[in-house]
């Protein structure tokens, strides 16, 4: 039992430390060719998208801020607006209300643009100024640092073939002076040339030691600024997550408290409506514009002579 779990505990241990080594840029972004810097690349493009993706974001906040200033400032002149005939009575105190709560909305709204203009967008763009200035210093020494390593490696190789060429040629001659029949003024002459080749290896071979011992210091250089670059790489990618992150959290939270304010302003207005009451209303308009209770007469109709004669006998008496 001891044993089995031993070996669980052991594979775990290694799964974790495999995990941990494929996790880190540093051990993950090499390659075997010297002069093949793709891991770089690749590491550059990861930043580089990294950028994008904050681009895009302060880029989505700055259109958020805009929409959000444009629709509090339209909803204050629609609140401010005047009104032609405004009710009377207790739909009066209704209408205020709804008036109002939009001036309330339209005012936080106005505070929801400010808070992600000062705590959002101008955060993400000093962010994204601050990793671009460390990106590029880091890119420009690892480019560096890859020059340095090619040039050497070209170096190199130049001194290498030259040296293998005199060596090849050294040989040739050496086969030449075992031959019998050679005479003896071509032996001479031989002998002249090969002293020469052994002073052209002697050079050649120094140039190939020195340009072996310029190619590994490079290596070394290289691989040192590449390990570093690595690390801050990571580093930076892993403060771009973390800050997003949060800062999404941020702009999260302040939107929600705008939609709080916009949930509430209706319940303000319904509370306002529950107290209207129709038949106060009517009897409000009544008391404000009444003329009166009595209506016009009755119209009847009137015989023209009747009334002639009536007029007359009228007059004569007097």
């Amino acid at each position: 039992t001891w044993g089995t779990q031993a070996t669980v505990l052991k594979c775990k241990c290694n799964r974790s430390c495999a995990m941990q080594q494929t996790s880190r840029f540093d051990n993950s972004f090499w390659g075997t060719d010297p002069v093949n810097f793709s891991g770089f690349d690749n590491l550059c493009e990861i930043m580089k998208n990294g950028k994008h993706t904050c681009d895009d974001f302060q880029n989505f906040v700055k259109t958020r801020i805009q929409i959000e200033d444009t629709y509090a400032k339209s909803l204050i002149k629609l609140a401010k607006s005047t009104c032609e005939a405004p009710p009377v009575g207790t739909l009066h105190a209704a209408w205020t209300a709804l008036r109002a709560e939009t001036e309330r909305i339209a005012n936080h709204h106005l505070k929801l643009a400010s808070e992600l203009d000062a705590q959002v967008e101008s955060a993400t763009k000093a962010f994204r100024e601050k990793q671009r200035e460390q990106r590029k210093k880091m890119e420009e020494v690892v480019k560096k640092a890859q020059k340095l390593r090619i040039a050497s490696y070209e170096k190199n190789s130049k001194c290498k073939k030259a040296y293998e060429l005199r060596s090849r040629e050294h040989e040739k001659l050496l086969e030449e002076q075992q031959q019998v029949a050679i005479a003896p003024k071509e032996l001479e002459k031989v002998k002249q040339k090969i002293g020469k080749a052994e002073a052209a290896i002697s050079l050649a071979d120094q140039q190939y030691h020195e340009a072996v011992s310029q190619l590994e210091e490079s290596r070394v250089f290289w691989e040192r600024e590449m390990e570093r670059g690595c690390e801050q790489f990571q580093a930076m990618e892993e403060e771009r997550l973390t800050f997003l992150r949060d800062t999404l959290w941020l702009a999260t939270n302040i939107m929600s408290s705008a939609c709080g304010s916009d949930d509430e302003a209706p319940e303000v207005v319904r509370l306002a409506l529950e107290r209207v009451s129709v038949e106060t209303d009517i009897a409000e308009y009544i008391r404000e514009k009444r003329t009166g209770y009595d209506r016009p007469a009755k119209i009847e109709y009137e015989k023209y002579f009747s009334a002639a004669s009536a007029a007359a006998a009228a007059a004569a008496a007097q």
